[in-house]
């Protein structure tokens, strides 16, 4: 069995975020899932949870681990909006999107680095990741936290839009 912690129409389950005036940020679902299947001995279907390797932090992990958000509302000249996370990089790489309405502009960084608007997260080399620092209260589990800042921008005129932030599995579409 898996343990399934979702969020439904939530402002800021976890993440954090600076919204302008009258723009806001919604969690339309977040899942993190344990155990993190690709570090446990025999994945998901481990019936002794004993040997489960899990993930004891607020960012996505498993190999199915998700994001929906929507940064939407009324926008004024030059404002933005920025929403941060963050993921444990392993041997399976995470899709990192950001999809922006007409007239916003957007970066996505990794790090402090622009990785564009679709971008995998690293995809450490399988044999590389004992070598990963052991995340704390995983129960054996390696990894190497990266942190994620989505930044949306009116630099226009006053508008109603949105933006969506999404991050899956790496065959989640741009």
């Amino acid at each position: 069995m898996r343990w399934l912690a979702a969020a439904a129409l939530v402002v800021l389950v976890t993440g954090t975020a600076v919204a302008a005036p009258g723009v806001v940020v919604q969690v339309l679902s977040k899942t993190l899932q344990n155990p993190v299947e690709q570090q446990t001995p025999g994945g998901a279907t481990q019936p002794d949870q004993s040997l489960w390797v899990v993930n004891p932090t607020s960012c996505f992990w498993d190999i199915d681990d998700s994001l929906s958000a929507r940064v939407i509302g009324s926008w004024g000249r030059g404002q933005t909006v920025t929403y941060s996370g963050c993921i444990v990089t392993d041997h399976h790489a995470h899709r990192i999107v950001l999809e922006l309405g007409s007239g916003l502009t957007g970066s996505v960084t990794v790090d402090g680095v622009d990785v564009g608007l679709c971008s995998l997260s690293h995809e450490w080399d399988h044999e590389a990741v004992p070598s990963l620092p052991e995340i704390a209260g995983s129960n054996g589990g390696h990894g190497q936290i990266v942190t994620i800042v989505w930044t949306v921008t009116n630099p226009g005129h006053p508008i109603k839009e949105a933006a969506n932030i999404r991050v899956g599995p790496r065959w989640l579409g741009c």
